[in-house]
Formats: C-alpha cells, structure tokens, sequence
C-alpha cells in the first residue's frame, strides 16, 4: 500500500489504538496534522495518543520546510541574528527555530541583543556603596536565569542621577513614568543586569567592619534612606542624621559600629506596626496601616553629625545629600542668623527640582498613553 493510499474512515478513526497509530505514523510516514484531519480529531490528540502509547516521534530529515541544525547555528550563533530574524530569513515559525537551536546551544539572554551588559567590577568600596543603597530605597530580585533587576521610584531628580551614576557603567538604565497617589506621578528608574550583582538580591543585615567599607556604605544607606537636617533652636543651629528603616537589627549593629570609632547615636521605634495614617495624595486621602515596625538611627551631636559628613561625603553620589553635608562643614559658626538663609535656599531649590521632575513624568506618562497635557499643545 503506497503512503497517500485511501484508508478506511473506520480504521482512520481508531488512533487509540498503537498498532494502528504507529503504522500510519511509521510506515506510512504520515504527518500528525495529516492524521489528525483523516481522523476527524485535532493534532494535539493525535500527539496525547502518541505519547500515551510511546510512540517515537520520527528523527528530523532536514526536509523542507524544516532546515539543516548547522545553518541555523550559522545564523544564530555565528551571525548573530535573532530567532525572528532566523525564522523569517529560513521561511519557517519561530517557535520552530528556538526549539532546533535550544537543542543544541544555550539561547542568549532576550536582553543582550538589545543592551550590552557588563560584569560588577569586584571593587569591595563600590560593592559596600551598593549594598547600603539596597539596604534603603533600592529594590533588587532575580528577573531570569540571567538577569538581575535593579529599581528605585522617585520625585527626586538628584536620586535619579544618582541611580544612573551607580549603575550606569554596567548596562542600559531605563526611566519610567508612573501615575501614583502620593506625589500624582513619578518615576521608576531600573536596569537589567548580569548574575554578578547577585549580591544585591538579599538586604544586608550586617554593616561592614572596615572602616572605609563601614563610611561607603553609610554613604548608600544615607543617600537612599538618610537625611541631613539642621534647625533652629534659641536662635543656634542645631544638626542631624538619621536613617530610617523596617531592620531593626541592620539599624542595631550600625549604630554598635559607629560607637566602636566614637560616634554617639541610638536607635528608636519610630512608627509601630498597624499604626493608622492619612495620607494626603493628589486625588484625595488615602487610610493607612503600616504593616511592619519602623525604626530610626539618629545622631544629634554637632561634631560627631559633622564628623560624619566629612568622612561620607567623598563616597556620596547624591546631590542633594552632598550639598547639606558642604553646609554643614563650610559653617563658621552655628549663628541660625547666617545658616538659616542657606538652608531655606537649598530647601527652595530641591522643592522646584522635585517639581519639574514630577511636571515631566506626567508629561511623559500622558504622552505614552494618550492622555492630554495641560497646556500642551500639539
């Protein structure tokens, strides 16, 4: 019987059973999509049968339209080109292309056509920087096999600067326009990076022992989460630093470190669990309850809060933070008289630049869906 004889509709339906089933398959080397059309089925249930039955799907020939493994490795791996670029120059699906390829050769990451991705450079200074900033505002995860995220949201220009600053030398750092309740809108900054920044995924829970790790990452920590603060009290300046966080115990042992090189500072309960907030947003109010404890470190001693600037400040990447601790040093005295005027220009400054940035994220969020922009014209 020749393969494209007529074959009984009876017999053509029974594919249950594996006699039959793999002499149409094997002998007659009929397709699965051919039986499943003679059979009046689908090729899924064609397929359930087959495996069910253990039936051998048959060796690829290299018969048209399927291509030969070596020309596929040519274009992919040799060439360079992606699997829409190999399926369509082949004539053949693209699932079809990634299947032959991934049986023989790992598939590159989707990301590494788009953007080039550089290793962590090992420098132990730069890795305690990074790890203080995760252990603030930073959020790290494992994105792929491949791939670790990094992002941050923010209102402020300086910490998108300082984002990109951080990251930059290693990838592509993308800014995306968000529409959110506190603020209206934002932006998230993030970028995709190789497994060397593994180191990133877990929050630390343990400053280093340096000295100089110790002051850089302070410096991660304090641009992400830490705030300069100098005020008025009986018309002196009064200065200080602290940082806030959900890790009691990080806070714990950092404020153990700094008492160990001289410091003086101590660590408080600031905002207990299911404390209930009312959060003025820019469509209305919002009820919260905080769902973990929050905690303060705090330093409140003139020198040892100017101390610490001196020693931070040349690890530091954020502006805003660099331009209070410089006030900080570059004080004469602590007459409010003279320092009160510099802190209210640079508090000015920092509300319009947090302004235009999130004037530009709703111009930029609208634009990408649509929405008119107030005074906006086009």
């Amino acid at each position: 019987m020749s393969r494209r004889e007529v074959i009984s509709p009876n017999t053509i339906m029974n594919i249950n059973d594996p006699i039959i089933l793999g002499r149409l398959y094997h002998e007659k080397v009929y397709s699965r999509g051919e039986i499943a059309r003679m059979a009046g089925t689908t090729k899924s249930h064609v397929h359930y049968y087959m495996k069910k039955f253990g039936i051998q799907r048959r060796p690829w020939t290299g018969l048209a339209p399927k291509q030969n493994p070596n020309l596929l490795l040519k274009l992919y791996r040799d060439q360079g080109k992606t699997l829409a670029e190999v399926s369509a120059i082949l004539g053949i699906s693209k699932s079809t292309a990634r299947n032959h390829i991934a049986r023989q050769i790992q598939l590159r990451p989707r990301s590494v056509p788009f953007y080039a991705r550089d290793s962590f450079s090992d420098d132990e200074t730069e890795r305690a920087y990074l790890t203080g900033f995760r252990a603030g505002d930073v959020n790290a995860f494992q994105d792929s096999a491949y791939t670790v995220t990094a992002r941050v949201s923010t209102t402020h220009q300086s910490m998108l600067e300082m984002f990109k600053t951080c990251f930059s030398p290693y990838g592509c750092c993308l800014l995306v326009p968000r529409k959110v309740f506190l603020t209206g809108y934002d932006w998230q900054a993030l970028i995709h990076l190789d497994n060397s920044f593994r180191f990133l995924i877990p929050k630390p829970l343990v400053p280093p022992s340096d000295l100089e790790l110790l002051y850089s990452f302070i410096a991660g920590f304090g641009d992400s989460d830490g705030c300069w603060s100098a005020s008025e009290k009986d018309g002196r300046t009064t200065f200080s630093f602290d940082i806030t966080s959900s890790s009691q115990t990080l806070l714990v042992k950092l404020s153990s470190r700094l008492e160990e090189v001289g410091y003086h500072s101590h660590v408080y309960l600031s905002r207990a669990m299911g404390t209930v907030k009312l959060v003025e947003g820019r469509w209305g109010t919002k009820r919260i309850i905080l769902t973990k404890n929050t905690w303060t470190l705090v330093m409140k001693r003139k020198e040892d809060v100017k101390r610490l600037a001196r020693e931070v400040m040349p690890y530091s990447k954020h502006k805003e933070k660099i331009s209070k601790m410089r006030l900080f040093l570059d004080a004469k005295n602590d007459d409010w008289a003279q320092m009160g005027p510099k802190i209210d220009a640079l508090r000015t400054r920092i509300r319009a630049e947090t302004a235009e940035s999130v004037s530009r994220a709703e111009i930029e969020y609208k634009a990408r869906h649509r929405e008119p922009v107030s005074g906006v014209v086009g």
